[in-house]
């Protein structure tokens, strides 16, 4: 039996900071989805301060857990082992920096940040042998829950339709006020996950020139997501303003859309709380059955070659909808939205994923128009059904893309579900020149599987410019990974070197990438193939000891990246043909030199220890938006990031930023990203032992190196995550015999 327990609280760094924030009119007014009036156009207009949440050191963490693993010997041959882990994570506070600021760890925050991530996961191994045959079964259940409260307020500066979340004259009589209320805006996350798996091994005596292994793995996960998104309502007007036109008569939140057949794949049910003006419910399966084998022979004494394939069949799935408060927004009467009692509850404006992706699934497997054609959501404002594929198309769009070509329904059931089956496979050949050297040469293939996109299917919002006949695919297709390698493991200097290489060059094709793109696309992540990629580079690493006291330890990387190829639609969009892949440094390495020796006057052995370790220059995502970001962060708050931008030739997108020098003064922004700067780091410490006694003094990152890595998933601004500053400690330890 092994058994671990342990408590672990690490103090914040990152302060949150003074700060107002006021809806810039410039940037709200970018969002092709602007419902009702400019916000230039408000008779009042409220700001958010977060006066009640600045706080020094406030992004917190705590973690609580322990693992326990129980082996038992049956017999000579066969023997079990069991193993649980689990963990809780607490964290408060963000550990996002806004560059903008001026200070080394600062950000804005304007509603309480909170994080708790708790998991069990429980594993199992039996192996042992039958006559001339090594068996192994094992197993694994995951059980995962995390729980977040996130500041959304930035939703703002870059989300659809934010005149109708933060203003009333957009939904009163046009005679009325259009006052615009507080900005504040939160979203509340609950997912869980589960996954179980099954893998069996039966592999022959590795002794025999000829060797054989075979086996099966079974996996089924299933992840559920319920976020909902609250508008401000910190002061009384507003408060006012979603009861009266985001609720039914109670003033409770809306229902769930489609309440009377419920949507399959929703997870929650009944109103929402009376701030809630969005959120999603969405379930996401996979089920894979694979079928492995691999042979091995001994073609001499030093050389062997290696064969093996896996075949595998694999499910994928996603249901659930998403749904708007738009559906309450000229008030309640009778059969105001096509119920009986006139309740508010948002169907007219649900986002039905799951009834959309079987529509496709249908429609792929029948070829049967009218499945597209007659696709219809409940009634719309006028009280007339809607197309179901709408944003900026229709059914009839989405029809047309279908049979052109530009929207690919591979691989999608009639039930909405993605199926896949295929066979990679590897093959490695090594050398064996002496008895302390390895040689080898490997080919092998990967994948990431495909995915479903909730809003596959519906046009882009914007239809102009780089967006025009633009849609969401429904499938993110399969990206393949073609690996060849060509390396050596050496013990030199009779053992005291040892060292280890492979260059290697991957290949990837249909690369997957995800985006967040409400000003112009659609409100949700989606994930689409970009094109292909190419991957080419050196790892080495070594140990050495020079002599009996002194180990010095390290490893490097030299990369080179390419995107060879841009899907068509995403021209403009994503970087060039030619540019790097993101946080790809050329140049990455570490070293790390130990010195022991005794303290024979204390009995004790002492050693040091000095490391450094060296992060080279690297650009942030696929998505050329680094300009557009810096240039709404200008507008929004009168400052730029500060964080250097690399040029990759052309425009980005479809909205227009201020440039005086420009024609009408307005030009697109260029395709551009923002630059992670090369970054080295410094850690030493010494320590002592004497019998089972060990202490330490450490001081980690000894220059306080801030290491920038720019975010730029789901953000309309930049902002960046660094590594922890200098970090002072003891660490005091016992072993226990």
């Amino acid at each position: 039996m092994r058994l671990t327990i342990y408590s672990d609280k690490q103090g914040g760094w990152v302060d949150n900071v003074p700060a107002t924030f006021t809806p810039s009119a410039e940037v709200v007014d970018r969002n092709n989805a602007g419902y009702g009036p400019r916000l230039a156009e408000a008779d009042a207009i409220a700001s958010a301060r977060n006066d009640g949440l600045v706080q020094k050191d406030w992004n917190d963490a705590s973690y609580r857990g322990g693992r326990i693993g129980l082996l038992y010997g049956v017999n000579d041959d066969w023997e079990a082992l069991v193993q649980h882990t689990t963990q809780t994570l607490e964290a408060e506070g963000s550990f996002l920096i806004d560059p903008s600021l001026g200070r080394a760890h600062a950000s804005t925050t304007f509603t309480p940040d909170f994080n708790r991530d708790e998991f069990g996961l429980t594993t199992w191994t039996l192996n042992g042998r039958l006559a001339n045959l090594d068996l192994v079964y094992t197993g694994g259940h995951l059980s995962r829950e995390v729980d977040s409260i996130v500041d959304y307020t930035h939703y703002n500066s870059g989300g659809g339709y934010i005149t109708y979340y933060l203003c009333s004259g957009n939904i009163q009589e046009p005679t009325d006020p259009n006052n615009c209320y507080d900005p504040t805006k939160q979203y509340v996350d609950d997912t869980t996950n589960t996954r179980t798996t099954h893998e069996f091994r039966v592999a022959t005596d590795p002794s025999r020139r000829w060797r054989l292994l075979g086996g099966l793995y079974i996996n089924d996960t299933k992840t559920t997501h319920v976020g909902d998104y609250h508008d401000g309502a910190v002061n009384a007007a507003h408060a006012e303003h979603i009861n009266n036109f985001n609720n039914d008569n109670s003033g409770d939140g809306f229902l769930l859309g489609n309440t009377a057949l419920p949507t399959p794949g929703v997870n929650s049910s009944g109103p929402r709380a009376s701030s809630v003006t969005f959120f999603n419910d969405y379930t996401r399966t996979e089920e894979e059955l694979a079928f492995f084998g691999e042979a091995a022979f001994d073609l001499t004494d030093q050389w062997t070659l290696s064969l093996s394939a896996r075949r595998y069949d694999l499910t994928s799935g996603l249901q659930g909808a998403s749904n708007f408060s738009f559906g309450c927004r000229y008030g309640i009467g009778p059969n105001a939205q096509g119920t009986a009692d006139g309740r508010c509850n948002g169907t007219d404006f649900s986002n039905d994923v799951t009834l959309r992706l079987r529509l496709l699934g249908q429609y792929a497997d029948s070829g049967d128009d009218s499945l597209i054609l007659n696709a219809r959501s409940p009634n719309g404002e006028d009280g007339s059904p809607r197309d179901l594929f709408r944003g900026g198309g229709s059914n009839q769009a989405t029809l047309d893309a279908i049979k052109s070509g530009s929207l690919s329904l591979a691989g999608m059931q009639p039930d909405g579900t993605i199926n896949e089956v295929d066979t990679i496979i590897h093959a490695t050949l090594t050398w064996l020149p002496t008895d302390d050297l390895l040689v080898f040469a490997t080919f092998s293939e990967g994948y990431r599987p495909a995915t479903l996109n909730r809003n596959g299917g519906q046009f882009a919002n914007a239809q102009t410019g780089v967006f025009e006949n633009y849609a969401v695919p429904p499938v993110a297709l399969t990206d393949r990974l073609y690996n060849y390698e060509l390396g050596m493991k050496g013990d030199f200097l009779d053992g005291l070197l040892r060292v280890n290489a492979t260059a290697y060059r991957s290949e990837i094709e249909d690369m997957q990438v995800s985006r967040y793109d409400p000003l112009n696309v659609a409100f949700n992540y989606f994930i689409e193939n970009v094109g292909d990629a190419r991957v080419q580079g050196l790892e080495v690493d070594f140990q050495w000891l020079p002599t009996q006291a002194l180990t010095l330890t390290g490893a490097f990387s030299v990369l080179d990246t390419r995107l060879q190829r841009v899907n068509p639609q995403l021209v403009g969009v994503s970087v060039p043909v030619g540019a790097d892949l993101p946080l790809s440094p050329k140049f990455s390495g570490n070293l790390r030199v130990r010195y022991d020796f005794p303290l024979n006057r204390w009995g004790a052995d002492a050693f040091l220890t000095a490391s450094v370790t060296h992060r080279g220059r690297s650009l942030s995502g696929l998505v050329g938006k680094a300009e557009y970001m810096d240039d709404t962060l200008f507008h929004q708050t009168g400052r730029h990031s500060g964080l250097q931008i690399h040029n990759e030739g052309g425009a980005f997108g479809n909205i227009t930023i201020p440039d005086a020098s420009a024609e009408g003064g307005r030009r697109l922004p260029l395709n551009s990203r923002f630059v992670n700067p090369a970054a080295t780091t410094f850690n030493v410490s010494v320590g002592l032992t004497k019998d089972d006694w060990r202490a330490e003094l450490f001081v980690d990152n000894l220059g306080n190196e801030k290491a920038p890595i720019v975010q730029v998933g789901g953000r309309y601004t930049p902002v960046v995550t660094m590594q922890r500053p200098r970090s002072l400690g003891v660490r005091l330890s016992y072993d226990l015999e």
